[in-house]
């Protein structure tokens, strides 16, 4: 039977305010310590969204020193939101006014936090009362379980355009857009490595060609293949994933949906289950795929073993992912060059490892 667990290798917007006032709210988020702050051009843009006065004080703590955005708690005035700050790294995978359109959407359908107001780079969110999930939290049946729920309606959500509820592509124009945004993703990523004139510090056995060869190669192997595409998170992991502290039909919020859009349904459903080697068990991925099973209507059409063998093969596809982007900060930033290059020779080991399910696990599929 082949459902058995296959071994494992280890643009500008205008400042808009959204709805009828702020939502706030506290939240247990793991903040950690971090000397980060919002500039005073920042702030200045921060007060005029908040419609706050010169004098009122605002207080801020840095959330996370993420890759590309920096991320803020900001209180002022009895009002608690989050505040993220855009990076030009962030925008060459999508655009600035699609993230805020990306996000007032998602907020308005109870998938992600409300979106309260976004200018110059910044988009300001509500700020929820929970915690940010681990990887552990993974093994827990009751999460997965609600995690498959909101996974399936983000899933459900039209590609098209025109209805109101529609979420709003990156980069794509109406011939195009239904095509995985990964594609797209990695090719911005390999020319922008390209045009660098630091290539040469790209370790040895990872050049610019062995990069571009590995992206042809994947692209070769799933062309033949029907993965089913739909809207996805883009970057669906624990850590991306909020439980909040209320007694709500939907415990679960999604958060940094800036990748949101077309992708390859197993892309989402992977990255939940491949943060950690050490706490990966191949049965709760598949408990996870039979709960998202439910929640959908693909029952019908496709089967647990294709769900599951569709999650292997873009396992490989998101390590390649993160390859190109750590490479990406390698050539184009001299901060944490070193860091970062650690972080891409693990990011190429875990590919290399995983590879031979793109040659082989299709020919499966087409069985």
């Amino acid at each position: 039977m082949l459902f058995e667990p296959i071994f494992r290798n280890q643009g500008v917007c205008q400042c808009r305010k959204i709805g009828k006032g702020w939502k706030t709210a506290r939240s247990k988020r793991s903040i950690r310590a971090f000397s980060g702050s919002l500039t005073a051009e920042e702030l200045k843009s921060l007060r005029r969204i908040l419609e706050l006065g010169a004098g009122e004080e605002i207080l801020q703590e840095q959330f996370t020193e993420g890759f590309c955005n920096r991320v803020f708690k900001v209180t002022c005035q009895k009002k608690t939101v989050v505040v993220k700050r855009y990076s030009g790294i962030s925008k060459l995978r999508c655009s600035f006014s699609s993230c805020v359109q990306t996000h007032e959407n998602l907020g308005k359908l109870g998938i992600s936090p409300a979106l309260i107001a976004a200018e110059q780079d910044l988009i300001v969110t509500e700020f929820i009362n929970g915690r940010v999930l681990q990887t552990a939290d993974m093994t827990n049946t009751s999460i997965r379980r609600d995690l498959a729920h909101i996974t399936s309606d983000l899933h459900a959500l039209d590609m098209g355009h025109g209805n109101p509820s529609t979420i709003t592509l990156h980069k794509l124009n109406a011939t195009t857009r239904s095509a995985p945004l990964i594609w797209l993703w990695l090719d911005e990523m390999l020319a922008q490595i390209q045009k660098s004139d630091f290539q040469t510090r790209l370790p040895e056995g990872i050049s610019l060609q062995d990069l571009s060869q590995a992206v042809k190669h994947a692209e070769s192997c799933l062309q033949h293949i029907n993965l089913h595409i739909c809207f996805c998170h883009g970057d669906l992991k624990p850590s991306n994933i909020i439980m909040r502290n209320e007694k709500k039909t939907c415990k679960l919020n999604l958060i940094d949906v800036d990748l949101a859009g077309p992708n390859y349904r197993g892309f989402d459903t992977m990255k939940l289950f491949r943060t950690s080697s050490t706490l990966f068990y191949d049965e709760h991925l598949i408990h996870f795929l039979q709960e998202y099973q439910k929640e959908t209507a693909i029952a019908s059409r496709t089967s647990l073993e294709d769900l599951y063998l569709e999650a292997l093969i873009c396992e490989a596809l998101s390590w390649l992912e993160a390859c190109l982007f750590f490479a990406l900060l390698v050539c184009t930033t001299d901060a944490d060059v070193k860091q970062n290059t650690v972080l891409l020779k693990e990011r190429w080991l875990c590919y290399t490892q995983t590879k031979w399910r793109l040659n082989y696990i299709p020919r499966i599929l087409q069985v």
